[in-house]
């Protein structure tokens, strides 16, 4: 039986493109009139900058949502991409060999029976991009659309989501899922890991009324 290439390309909403790598995670392009943002590099088994010089010739930043293996592994193909300070530790270097566990592990789950795909796809770049802050309230200016940063930390100390109030729409990374409030998210609102009962009722507060805000603003929540 044929297989699907590494990547499915949609166009989700008007100037708005989801990348489908493998089933295993998504990425998002949004295109204004000037500039492009590239929201998560997935598992860095795409050529994203042949992919995305496809779908728009104009100049473009890289965003991460947070610094987990299915987000990041494409990071490297850039010179420079913005990430919480929190998380930059997740690009220092890229561990790809986790990069590669996680891939086998939803391959086998059923993804090898649709996607050729394996985990010597992955591009093992050694150089590591240039980290630039991401912080609450940094607008993207794309030309006509403006791309908001909120912080929103529990899955990972430094997640972040990115608001598009015109077309009212949240790309929220792994800040809305069934893992929210599992293993790693645990231990980042709890605090840390060597004193678990210190509970950190600052984050949790913040982190919940950052989504109550964005749910009031928008119909469509896309998690990736």
């Amino acid at each position: 039986m044929a297989k699907l290439t590494t990547y499915q390309v949609t166009e989700i909403a008007k100037d708005t493109w989801v990348i489908n790598e493998a089933g295993m995670t998504a990425m998002f392009l949004l295109k204004g009139t000037e500039r492009a943002l590239l929201i998560d590099t997935g598992v860095g088994m795409t050529d994203l900058k042949k992919l995305i010089s496809w779908l728009t010739p104009l100049p473009y930043d890289v965003v991460l949502t947070h610094g987990h293996p299915d987000h990041i592994g494409g990071a490297a193909q850039f010179e420079e991409v913005y990430i919480h300070e929190k998380d930059e530790d997740s690009l220092k270097p890229i561990n790809y060999d986790s990069i590669a566990d996680y891939v086998e592990l939803l391959g086998n789950m059923g993804a090898y029976d649709v996607y050729d795909c394996s985990p010597a796809d992955i591009r093992r770049i050694q150089k590591m991009p240039k980290c630039l802050p991401l912080k609450e309230g940094m607008v993207f200016e794309l030309g006509g659309r403006s791309i908001e940063v909120i912080e929103t930390p529990g899955h990972t100390s430094g997640g972040c989501c990115f608001l598009d109030r015109k077309e009212r729409i949240l790309f929220s990374g792994d800040a809305c899922n069934g893992n929210l409030l599992c293993r790693d998210s645990i231990n980042t609102l709890l605090g840390s890991k060597s004193s678990p009962m210190k509970v950190n009722l600052t984050a949790i507060l913040m982190a919940m009324w950052d989504m109550r805000e964005c749910l009031s603003l928008v119909p469509w929540i896309i998690a990736s």
